[in-house]
């Protein structure tokens, strides 16, 4: 992790220069060096708090005041609604641009889809980026016994267990299907990540995909499924593997040769963005450049701060690596540059394939009261007994509205041994809410 840290961000320091102008000139003079002493930054993040997003921003935020001229203060300002879209129309209209004001959002609000809707008012083009977290590629994890049978269509189908087949990860299936001739066959519906992985575990499916590194650790010990493919991770403008998976082969590299047309480069290059970005940090609509240098150095010596990367690991992900601006800034253009045929084209592929990515499943939702039994994976799985059977739900900081003696709390908050009423769909689906005494 540290070494693929470092190897991001082997840039070229910024050398401040101060142009001497002419007495006899009207020009301002050269400005002072960039220096937040005794100010504050504002740090919008469109997510409630709790969630990933909303951890990224502020642990990135801790560490990026620390490295910032002065050592500025850091307030943290939640402003969840409309899937990002709220807080970042506040943040492209109404905030200053002096340095004092900067934004964390995921990759859903770089998706043109997302942002060319008429309640946008921002175009991420707009932002000086500064930085973006990952959290590891993800991985297409197939059951052994099923690899004869993927590129063999006189065989039974290989089964690509998804939610809905929109996701980013597993639409690496989608692809293989399309331009390297898997044989697959697609089975939807599943409520969450914990679920895919168990009917992988049991056979009921024989492909899905994964970034968690302990779930691809242990079936890779067990000896039961291999790794297939990876998504990569952008470092310096180009793709890299996972460290612990050096031989898995990189997807995009498989994929870009059999693209012929325009279109069809822009469709997938559409899919590579939205996998490539996680979570990214931007300053507003014309900050000065010297500014907008001077949180760029912040944020690559934050990134490689030892207590930092640390702090990452335990709490955001194992394989949590940065991108540096330029990487970041080139991601948003390449989404951005997405035509509607390029999207149109994505939405005929998955048609072919019996997928339909709008199309919303009605679950029903269902309360019951009772104890957590656990509060496992760094609080994003609930553990409990529902009708003398052992369910499990996914936690989100932004989709579960969590509450303890009637305030509202973070899935942190929760712990073993509390009463609890939790509203769900079925196991393994995420939580719509979860209220404790």
């Amino acid at each position: 992790m540290h070494k693929m840290l470092s190897r991001s961000f082997a840039r070229t320091a910024f050398i401040a220069g101060i142009t001497a102008g002419m007495a006899c000139t009207i020009s301002a003079p050269a400005s002072a060096e960039v220096d937040f002493k005794g100010k504050q930054i504002v740090m919008i993040i469109g997510n409630a708090a709790g969630g990933g997003t909303d951890a990224v921003g502020r642990l990135v935020g801790e560490y990026l005041t620390r490295y910032l001229p002065g050592k500025p203060t850091l307030i943290v300002r939640n402003m969840p609604g409309a899937g990002g879209i709220t807080a970042l129309n506040f943040f492209a209209t109404q905030v200053k641009n002096d340095g004092t004001y900067l934004t964390t959002g995921a990759s859903t609000q770089t998706d043109p889809v997302h942002w060319r809707a008429k309640a946008s008012k921002y175009d991420p083009r707009d932002f000086r980026m500064i930085g973006g977290i990952v959290r590891g590629s993800t991985v297409l994890m197939l059951n052994k016994k099923a690899v004869e049978r993927l590129t063999d269509k006189s065989k039974p189908p290989v089964v690509v267990g998804a939610i809905d087949g929109t996701r980013s990860g597993i639409i690496m299936s989608m692809w293989g299907g399309k331009y390297l001739g898997w044989n697959i066959k697609w089975v939807t519906g599943y409520g969450g990540t914990s679920e895919l992985i168990l009917a992988l575990q049991r056979g009921e499916i024989d492909l899905t995909s994964t970034a968690n590194s302990f779930l691809i650790r242990e079936m890779l010990q067990k000896g039961s499924h291999v790794a297939l493919a990876q998504s990569g991770t952008l470092v310096d403008g180009k793709l890299i593997a996972r460290a612990e998976h050096k031989t898995v082969p990189i997807f995009p590299e498989q994929i870009r040769p059999h693209l012929k047309s325009e279109v069809e480069q822009q469709a997938f290059g559409y899919w590579e963005g939205i996998n490539a970005t996680d979570k990214w940090l931007a300053l507003p609509k014309g900050t000065p450049d010297d500014v907008v240098k001077a949180y760029e150095t912040a944020f690559l010596k934050a990134v490689k701060d030892p207590t930092f990367i640390q702090r990452g690991k335990a709490s955001i992900s194992e394989d949590i690596s940065a991108l540096n601006a330029a990487d970041q800034d080139k991601l948003v253009r390449q989404l951005a540059a997405t035509t509607d045929e390029a999207l149109t084209f994505i939405e005929n592929v998955k048609k072919e394939q019996g997928l339909r990515s709008h199309a919303k499943k009605k679950v029903a939702i269902r309360t019951v009261s009772t104890k957590i039994d656990a509060v496992e994976n760094k609080s994003r799985v609930l553990v409990f007994k529902a009708a003398g059977k052992t369910d499990k739900v996914e936690l989100s900081g932004g989709a579960t509205e969590i509450k303890i003696a009637g305030k509202k709390a973070s899935r942190r908050d929760l712990k073993a041994g509390m009463a609890c009423d939790i509203s769900y769909g079925a196991s393994g689906s995420m939580a719509k809410a979860v209220t404790c005494k």
